[in-house]
Parts: structure tokens; C-alpha cells; sequence
């Protein structure tokens, strides 16, 4: 069934769910903090949970393969493509911390920079307890089937997200104060 046996393949999932709950902790913890500690922190977190993205797609993918005797493409992309948009939600939102560090650091943004970060983090949980949701039901862990409803719902939340974090950026660019 698994390219690899069981045992070891839920403890891969297990610590890639570590690494990305930790990350968005280490984000959540830091969301509003104007210094550069605290922006590296926030680096941090993005790229640990990208990094866990990556790997719980990639596992995903190899229960799709394994689990199902034809896999079909919209099989394979239904329970990979939300894994690949939340990871680019993380890239854009590692890009806007990066571009706009000293402004961040040197207090010289909006208020509405704390607000949309903490409301991009707390959709980023909520896409995070969707995927743990969806991939830890049986039917998901014997042939990586997650459900359309799911997948759209999944969705959904991510357009939501990408349309905070532009918001983000806007505020970011052409709104920034002096301290």
C-alpha cells in the first residue's frame, strides 16, 4: 500500500504537521512585533511551514499513487493543488516580510499591517486544521481520496487568503508612515 512502511510514513506526516503548527506559532507569536529579531522569526516560521508543505504534498502525492489501483490526474491534483497553494501563500508571504523588512522593523507601516498579518495567519490555521482534517480520515490514508467539497472548501479559503495578503502588500507599499 505505502512505498514505505506505515509506521514510518505516519511519522513523517506527524513531524511535517510539527514543523508547520511550529511555524505558524513562531508566526503567530510574532505577528505585530516591530524589530528585526522578530521579523527574522517570522521568516523563520514561513519557511519552516513551506518547507513542511512541501513534504506533506509530496506524501500525498505517494498515498495517491500507492493507494489507488488508477490514478487519474484530477485524482492526483484534487489532493495535491491545495498543498501547492498553501505553500505559495507562504512564498508570497515570506516575499512581502523580505521586500518590506526595514519598513517593518523600523515601525514605519500601517496598523493595518498587524491586522491583515494576524488575519492571513489565522487563515493559514484554519487551511492547516482543513488539511490535518481531510488527510487523516481513513479513506484519505488508504487511497489519498480527500473530497471535492473539501478540496473547494480548501480553496475557497486560500482565494480569501491571497486576496488578504495582496491587501497586505498594497497597505505595505503606498501606505507607510514615518514611525
Amino acid at each position: 500500500m505505502y512505498m514505505i512502511n506505515q509506521p514510518l510514513f505516519n511519522n513523517i506526516v506527524n513531524i511535517s504537521y510539527a514543523f508547520l503548527v511550529g511555524g505558524l506559532v513562531v508566526v503567530l507569536c510574532t505577528v505585530g512585533t516591530y524589530n528585526e529579531n522578530a521579523l527574522i522569526g517570522t521568516i523563520s516560521g514561513y519557511a519552516s511551514a513551506a518547507c513542511a508543505t512541501i513534504l506533506l504534498a509530496g506524501l500525498t502525492y505517494t498515498t495517491i499513487i500507492s493507494g489507488n489501483k488508477n490514478p487519474t490526474w484530477s485524482n492526483i491534483l484534487s489532493g495535491v493543488i491545495p498543498f501547492i497553494v498553501l505553500f505559495l501563500i507562504f512564498g508570497f508571504s515570506l516575499a512581502i516580510v523580505s521586500v518590506y523588512f526595514d519598513k517593518i522593523a523600523q515601525n514605519k507601516v500601517s496598523n493595518y499591517y498587524s491586522v491583515f498579518s494576524f488575519m492571513s495567519v489565522l487563515f493559514i490555521s484554519i487551511q492547516v486544521f482543513m488539511f490535518y482534517s481531510a488527510t487523516s480520515q481513513k479513506i484519505f490514508r488508504e487511497n489519498g481520496y480527500i473530497s471535492g467539497v473539501t478540496v473547494l472548501k480548501m480553496l475557497l479559503v486560500s482565494v480569501i487568503n491571497i486576496l488578504i495578503l495582496i491587501t497586505l502588500g498594497v497597505s505595505l507599499k503606498y501606505f507607510s508612515t514615518d514611525g
